[in-house]
């Protein structure tokens, strides 16, 4: 590789590292040692880069860094493949009490004998113990992080809950190639499991909720590319006139159950296009009034008193139809109310008795006499100054029907 294309290589890698790119990440695209180190030698604090890349000490030797620097960042347990203790002891002195406690646990002192002769928890690390070795000890995991291990270097040795607790996260956690199952055993909310990265299809098909999801952070419109049908993002709150705007239809907003005023939608809109009935309309604070142009007078006495319908403007045919009585409708338009607009309406002379209307009330509506004669008494149509052959001859009509009916 010629030394333009290094020095390429090694802007654009810290250009990554400035980004977020994680280190171990980074290293993926450049497996081979050698080539890491040149593509990062360019940038600052190589060596810490180096640390994280888990460079071995030997290969780092062999480009011009500073050995102190590189003693100041490696453990002695890694520095001693390639430097004497003595070279060690000079360029770093603090890695004195790492390496006597490297060699007493060369020579068999376990860990937890090491910590009651007073060495610290960095200079076991320095000493090469390992998480397992330390938690055996009665280390925890927060001791232990503390000091400087690594996720990946814990996680063996340690549960998800206790990781979580010395904090963390799913994106910690799913960057060392944790299983999205063992998360959520652990207790992870679909937020850090978002965060983590991890793929929205598994997390539905997990179980997450649209609920769940919306509050981690996913915008609706790829909660409907995942899927989720109207009711599901009803419930996770989205207002229905969002939904509308994103392209769900009326009838699936009202299969979705939620029946609110508030959403901006027209009363045309729900009761044409989504089809509601009066008992829910009603529900959701529509008055009579309001339904009266979208409902005939027998649906709205589903949802509302008869009292109430008979108000707002219905015709008697209207009213007649939905099965009001003529001694509803007189009661209520007064005893003044003419019988010619019962008789348009379609009542027949017998509902009109009962209403109190008399038998010449209806001869000046123009009912015929033969219709009179079902319904009202002889000495009744002789008051209405109907003469006897009027009468006589109007029975015998009447009679002459009901036989061929």
């Amino acid at each position: 590789m010629s030394s333009k294309a290094q020095e390429v290589l090694g802007r654009l890698g810290m250009l990554l590292l400035e980004f977020g790119v994680a280190a171990s990440s980074l290293r993926l695209l450049c497996p081979d040692h050698e080539i890491a180190c040149q593509v990062l030698h360019s940038g600052r604090q190589a060596v810490r880069v180096f640390k994280k890349l888990r460079i071995p000490v030997p290969i780092l030797l062999m480009f011009p860094v500073r050995r102190e620097e590189v003693c100041a960042h490696y453990d002695v347990c890694e520095l001693l493949e390639s430097m004497r203790p003595r070279q060690i002891r000079q360029l770093v002195p603090a890695k004195g009490r790492q390496l006597e406690a490297y060699f007493r646990r060369q020579n068999g002192s376990t860990a937890q004998q090491l910590l009651a002769l007073e060495f610290e928890l960095p200079d076991l690390k320095g000493a090469g113990c390992g998480p397992e070795e330390l938690k055996g000890a009665g280390c925890t995991a927060a001791d232990l992080r503390a000091v400087g291990f690594y996720l990946f270097q814990l996680l063996p040795s340690f549960s998800l809950e206790e990781l979580c607790e010395v904090g963390y996260g799913a994106d910690d956690l799913a960057s060392v190639g944790c299983a999205l199952d063992a998360l959520q055993k652990a207790g992870f909310e679909a937020e850090g499991l978002v965060a983590g990265g991890y793929c929205l299809d598994k997390l539905k098909a997990a179980g997450f909720t649209a609920k769940q999801l919306s509050k981690a952070g996913v915008p609706l419109p790829r909660l409907i590319a995942l899927g989720f049908p109207c009711g599901a993002l009803q419930k996770a709150g989205f207002p229905n006139m969002e939904l509308h705007k994103a392209g769900f239809t009326i009838q699936e907003l009202a299969r979705g159950g939620i029946y609110l005023r508030k959403d901006g939608f027209t009363l045309e809109q729900l009761t044409r296009e989504a089809g509601y009935d009066c008992k829910v309309l009603q529900r959701n604070g529509y008055d009579v009034w309001e339904l009266r142009p979208y409902f005939p007078p027998e649906e709205l006495l589903q949802a509302f008193s008869r009292e109430e319908v008979l108000h707002v403007g219905y015709s008697l045919r209207e009213l007649r139809l939905a099965r009001f009585s003529a001694v509803e409708l007189r009661r209520f338009l007064g005893q003044h109310a003419a019988a010619v607009t019962f008789k348009e309406a379609g009542f027949a002379p017998e509902e009109l008795k009962k209403a109190q209307f008399t038998a010449s009330q209806l001869r000046e509506a123009r009912f015929d006499i033969v219709a009179l004669v079902n319904a009202f008494t002889k000495d009744e149509l002789k008051q209405a100054k109907y003469t006897d052959k009027q009468v006589h001859e109007a029975s015998k009509a009447a009679r002459k029907q009901r036989k061929t009916k």
